[in-house]
């Protein structure tokens, strides 16, 4: 619904502001110093938007001077200020400023018109995400992040398969309403399962095996009060192991009535804990009245000393200093570069190749030592990296063929495509923060 667009470009543009405003502040202060509003911002303003910026100023002299940067200021101030703070950032100031403009466009529609429809939010997500990518703000990944939700969002539940509890109020039979109530009564269905997980290591944490005791309670009460909730069964898939002969990544518990509680053993490696992730799968009662899905993990005593191994070792691999160094050398090249400066970039893309291979096979030993795979966070999140640098290796390789053409703009927009490597180099930073952090 167009409402639903209007709050999801609400909520993009908040964070979008916020970081935008920011970047603009740093990199006019690292330009001008102390003299960044009045060079970079009034500067680079004219007309109704200064005097309507002056006004707003002169009424709150106390507020930071960043608050006051509107989306329509953004484009005018990024390209007036380009060659002295956003070179590096935007190397085509035309396509910059279209951009800009367009998202220009689309705001003023949110907040004239009052109604945004959900493909023009979700295309002004797009561009406020390429903008702070380029400016290398984190916000462009919590921006992807509300897309995908958007995108995602599910479809309400209620309808003709839906199930009535005579003893509990009804569900509303409209929209997001229905669909919360639907939400919570499945939260509270899977509150029931409750998990009690004891681990006992080896002696060589290194290479013995972990044996992992998992004892699953039926809380539901019974009584006439609640229809008493009786799992008909409870699958436990552990998703850390890469095959089965680790004892068993695949348990089920059948008919666990409330109060019964019943235990499963599972056996590993215990260098795989540091990955190890638990899906549990239930249905309730013969007629299967409710499915649902969680995850559960293990004691953070027992998974932070082997994760922040992990950490260590993936720092030493020194994969994003290696990103950022290869995206600052290409940084201030555009179509208008000297040919000196293009020959220059084109030596420094040729060295890479050797370093690339270096890092990839550095984290596939790590990926491997640690007994990772792609159903763990900790290995997709893994594979998220070596899949960046893939993906930066091949835009290197087609910047290099359009410099062997001397093609301008080939080059501009081989240029223009490399940078948006930065939303994934942003991506991988956020991976590793999340990997190695302690919780």
């Amino acid at each position: 619904m167009s409402s639903d667009g209007y709050l999801f470009f609400t909520q993009t543009h908040r964070v979008y502001v916020q970081g935008v405003r920011q970047a603009i502040k740093d990199r006019l202060l690292a330009a001008y110093g102390e003299n960044w509003w009045e060079r970079g911002v009034t500067n680079a303003l004219q007309g109704t938007l200064l005097k309507s910026l002056q006004t707003v100023v002169e009424k709150n002299p106390t507020h930071n001077r960043e608050l006051f940067i509107e989306t329509s200021h953004v484009g005018w101030i990024i390209v007036k200020n380009h060659n002295e703070a956003f070179s590096d950032a935007f190397g085509d100031t035309v396509r910059t400023w279209t951009d800009l403009r367009r998202l220009n466009d689309l705001r003023n529609e949110w907040a004239h018109i009052h109604d945004v429809s959900p493909a023009r939010a979700v295309q002004a997500a797009e561009l406020m995400k390429s903008i702070l990518a380029s400016l290398r703000r984190e916000e462009a990944l919590e921006i992807e992040r509300m897309s995908h939700d958007f995108v995602l969002d599910p479809v309400d539940r209620g309808g003709e398969n839906s199930v009535e509890y005579p003893d509990h109020p009804e569900p509303v039979s409209n929209g997001q309403d229905s669909l919360m109530s639907s939400l919570a009564f499945w939260s509270q269905l899977q509150s029931y399962l409750v998990f009690e997980k004891k681990v006992e290591m080896p002696e060589d944490s290194r290479s013995g095996e972990a044996r992992l005791i998992v004892k699953v309670h039926n809380t539901a009460p019974n009584s006439s009060d609640w229809p008493a909730v009786y799992f008909k069964s409870v699958i436990v898939t552990a998703s850390g192991a890469t095959n089965r002969r680790y004892g068993g990544n695949t348990h089920e518990i059948k008919n666990l009535s409330p109060g019964e509680s019943q235990e499963l053993e599972f056996t590993f490696p215990s260098r795989l804990l540091a990955s190890l992730e638990f899906q549990v799968s239930s249905a309730i009662d013969e007629q299967k009245l409710w499915e649902f899905h969680r995850s559960t993990g293990l004691p953070p005593e027992i998974v932070l000393p082997i994760r922040e191994e992990f950490g260590k070792e993936l720092a030493e691999i020194g994969v994003r200093e290696f990103v950022s160094k290869v995206l600052d050398e290409i940084s201030t090249l555009d179509s208008d570069s000297k040919m000196t400066e293009i020959a220059r970039v084109r030596e420094h893309i040729r060295q890479q190749p050797t370093l690339f291979e270096e890092k990839q096979n550095s984290l596939r030993n790590l990926y491997r030592d640690f007994s990772l795979n792609g159903e763990s966070s900790l290995g997709a999140s893994t594979g998220e990296i070596m899949q960046t640098l893939t993906e930066l290796r091949n835009k290197l390789s087609a910047l290099d063929e359009a410099i062997g053409q001397t093609d301008m703009q080939l080059i501009s927009e081989a240029v223009y495509d490399l940078k948006q490597v930065q939303l994934a180099v942003l991506r991988l930073e956020d991976a590793i923060r999340t990997m190695t952090r302690s919780e």
